[in-house]
């Protein structure tokens, strides 16, 4: 069983490396710090995956922990988890546009807190074990609530489609929150007091290799990677003067409302950058918007202002990188 419980966890250290290496090299490409935070919370998780390793398969600290219903590591595991889950916040910080350093930090800080009051002012018990354990899904559902509340609180229509294609993310979340909830009432009230190990004493509970939880870490790299793997297509096809590809295409759909709306381009100027995205020159920009080449200079012109770039290769790079 010690074997199997060791590749499981290699396995999900492996998830995590690949997460991080892709992130990075998205990072590089497109210059988004996304892929940043991204590339943070996967190596925080591995950390994470790396003390379970190691308690399991070296018994390291196995001796430190008084109590069946303890904490092992509390200081540890709450650093590690708050890493996550603060490089997380980022990503939705990002998404929703969130800008201020109290609104970014406090969360985590906040999360870090709570875990040590738990882990260092509550008596060992099963209730303390499973409020250290499910804060972490608390912070995941206050986030999902955040989202929820940033996009009804949105005026731009555009940007309000944008964010609606992800409805089905934040549902799927919400779900594997409350199995991985379940999993863990089941594991530490129910079944851990009931079956005894040989040594006589309950069972010890992991919550790092809580199966929910492991398959929302898994889902989530997966769903990055395929992200960063996108956003490496569409800087290699779209960023040239030639025509873009079919992943730049999907790429510029996703992240155009959010562009125009953050620079408050209006409808036309946002049809000439589009097309500008997509290599055509000014003539076919005029062309396709059926006006004169000098009112594409214009519509142009005004972009470069409210973007603060100069030229339409330095457009494009921010376009991309955004």
């Amino acid at each position: 069983m010690n074997e199997l419980f060791s590749i499981y966890t290699l396995l999900i250290m492996g998830v995590c490396l690949s997460c991080s290496t892709m992130s990075r090299a998205a990072w590089c490409a497109s210059r988004n710090s996304t892929h940043l935070y991204v590339m943070g919370a996967a190596l925080f998780y591995l950390a994470d995956c790396l003390l379970v390793f190691m308690e399991g398969s070296f018994g390291y600290g196995s001796g430190a922990q008084a109590s069946p219903f303890g904490i092992p590591h509390p200081v540890e595991r709450t650093l590690i988890s708050a890493g996550v889950l603060s490089c997380v916040w980022q990503v939705i910080c990002e998404y929703v546009d969130v800008q201020g350093r109290a609104a970014r930090v406090l969360p985590g800080a906040v999360y870090a807190a709570a875990c040590l009051l738990i882990a260092f002012c509550l008596p060992a018990s099963p209730g303390a074990q499973m409020a250290f354990y499910s804060l972490r899904l608390v912070f995941l559902v206050c986030a999902a609530v955040f989202t929820t509340y940033k996009y009804a609180a949105l005026q731009s229509a555009s940007r309000k489609k944008g964010m609606r294609c992800m409805a089905w993310l934040l549902v799927l979340t919400l779900v594997l929150v409350a199995a991985n909830l379940a999993e863990n009432a089941v594991s530490i009230l129910l079944m851990r007091p009931l079956v005894p190990n040989p040594g006589g004493e309950p069972l010890p509970f992991v919550s790092e290799h809580s199966v929910s939880e492991n398959v929302i870490v898994f889902f989530f790299a997966i769903y990055s990677m395929r992200g960063a793997r996108r956003s490496i297509s569409a800087r290699y096809g779209a960023t040239p003067q030639t025509s873009i590809n079919d992943v730049a295409a999907m790429q510029l759909d996703r992240s155009f409302p959010r562009f125009a709306q953050r620079y408050q381009l209006t409808s036309r100027e946002q049809d000439a950058l589009r097309l500008l995205l997509q290599g055509l020159d000014n003539q076919n920009i005029a062309s396709a918007l059926c006006v004169a080449p000098g009112t594409v200079k214009s519509h142009l012109n005004r972009i470069y202002a409210k973007t603060g770039v100069k030229t339409r290769q330095e457009l494009k790079e921010l376009f991309w990188s955004s």
